[in-house]
């Protein structure tokens, strides 16, 4: 759906546009190996699942056999490769990108939104008179958040333009407890610097608490901790504008 598609739509009682800009360096935070392993284990799995249907089971008791089949071979295969292979390994997380550059997604903002209720201890009207509820509980089931123009993709922009290649590569050392003692590896992490830009289009659904009061209060926690890999050190903070388009 577009904008005034989803902006129209009878189960969307309030609609707010909202303008990122970032202050600080953004992060990329998709993990490169995981992501390609995890696109592997589940052509894996669903090869197992097809593969013991042909023999007979059920797709219920396929796909219990199959996931278990394939959490042994896992296991087996990296014992057999070694743990010391895989804690040196570089690890990289990058920006998420399509063919027209990098983004976002729509998740990562509801995903900021509700660690920013749980932090402030945000609060909504509660059902009964004179009683309160949890903001983060209503921005799981009440509250949406879509690109400008409707898209799951939210895209990074930079003076008007789609951001195409990040800017930098940063590295840091990390410190991990293993069985074998402590370990440092090195995490790097793609790198963009402001200006970095972005719209979004929240929407509150039929019944849901959450005003633009409280949006905004919530988005000004990226102010003190923002979005990305390593946003515990400052990166990643940002400004937000609430503009109401609806209710």
């Amino acid at each position: 759906m577009d904008h005034e598609s989803l902006v129209r739509s009878p189960l969307v009682e309030r609609a707010w546009t909202v303008h990122i800009r970032w202050i600080e360096p953004l992060l990329g935070s998709q993990p490169t190996s995981d992501l390609a392993r995890d696109v592997v284990e589940r052509k894996q799995l669903q090869k197992l699942i097809d593969e013991l249907q042909a023999s007979g089971m059920s797709a219920p008791a396929a796909r219990a056999a199959a996931v278990q089949r394939l959490a042994a071979e896992t296991a087996r295969k990296r014992a057999d490769d070694g743990e010391e292979d895989e804690e040196d390994e570089l690890r990289i997380t990058v920006f998420p990108a399509d063919a027209r550059g990098l983004h976002l997604w729509d998740y990562q903002f509801k995903g900021m939104l509700k660690a920013a209720a749980k932090a402030t201890g945000a609060r909504v009207a509660g059902r009964k008179a004179a009683t309160t509820a949890s903001a983060a509980s209503e921005i799981q089931t009440k509250l949406w958040v879509f690109s400008a123009t409707g898209d799951r993709v939210i895209p990074l922009t930079r003076d008007g333009k789609r951001i195409a290649a990040a800017d930098d590569l940063l590295s840091r050392p990390i410190r991990a407890e293993t069985p074998r003692g402590p370990v440092v590896t090195v995490t790097t992490s793609e790198v963009l610097y402001p200006p970095i830009e972005a719209d979004l289009l929240v929407l509150g659904i039929r019944g849901g608490r959450i005003t633009r009061d409280i949006l905004t209060e919530l988005l000004s926690f990226g102010a003190f901790e923002g979005m990305g890999q390593w946003r515990s050190s400052g990166l990643g903070r940002f400004l937000a504008e609430v503009t109401p388009v609806k209710g």
